[in-house]
Formats: structure tokens, sequence, C-alpha cells
């Protein structure tokens, strides 16, 4: 079993690689909706909290595109997210910015030894 200082070290370890694996990226946390005007003619619109920040991303594979029976199609991305750098669970409603396009949360996952080390999403273009 991992104790706290294991997993501490794990994050620390993860955290002296970043810069060699990690690309930045902006990630737009969901904060809510803001109203629109009926009147003046605006919709509904979400509001993000933006958040620059660096993460290792990689184009998902023609396998796992095939392998995933229709969820994912290609152009689709896997991003890894260090625990340390966002703190808070991802959520469906959180927007990804990478290489000028924006990515929506497909799937949410994250690795777990005896605490969270990262989150880990797959994402498709908006």
């Amino acid at each position: 079993m991992l104790s706290d200082a294991d997993i501490s070290y794990i994050r620390e370890c993860m955290d002296d690689v970043a810069g060699d694996i990690e690309e930045p990226i902006t990630y737009r946390q969901y904060t809510g909706t803001v109203e629109g005007d009926q009147v003046m003619g605006t919709a509904y619109s979400a509001d993000y909290n933006d958040l620059s920040i660096t993460a290792s991303v990689r184009e998902l594979s023609l396998e796992e595109v095939q392998a995933s029976g229709g969820t994912y199609v290609l152009g689709d991305i896997q991003v890894k997210i260090r625990q340390t750098v966002l703190a808070n669970q991802p959520a469906y409603a959180d927007r990804i910015k990478y290489l000028g396009a924006s990515f929506k949360p497909k799937s949410i996952g994250h690795a777990f030894l005896g605490g969270t080390i990262n989150w880990v999403i797959r994402a498709g273009k908006e």
C-alpha cells in the first residue's frame, strides 16, 4: 500500500518532468450561464474561468477510435493534467483550448494510486 509520502514523491517526480513532456493549454472551467436578453436579441451563453496550464496531450490512435464503438473520432485528443495543476475534478461542461481549437470532454477519468495523481480527459472538437 502506498503511503502519503509515496504519493507526494510521485507527484514531485511528475512535476519535475512536466517541462519536458507537457504543452500549454487553456483549461476553461464552467462557472455557469450568463442570461441573455430577449429584447436585445442576445442568447444565453456559458461562462468560463480560464486557466493557463500545461498538460500532456496526444491524439487518439486509430485503434482507440475503432475500439470505441463510435464514441471517438479521428482528431479527438487525450489530455493528462496533473492533480497538482488542476485541483478540482474536471466536468463535462468544461472546455479545453489547444492549438487554437476548442475541445469538449467525452470521457473523464483519473489515475489513482492511493490518491488522484492526474486527470485523464478524452475530448473531441466542438
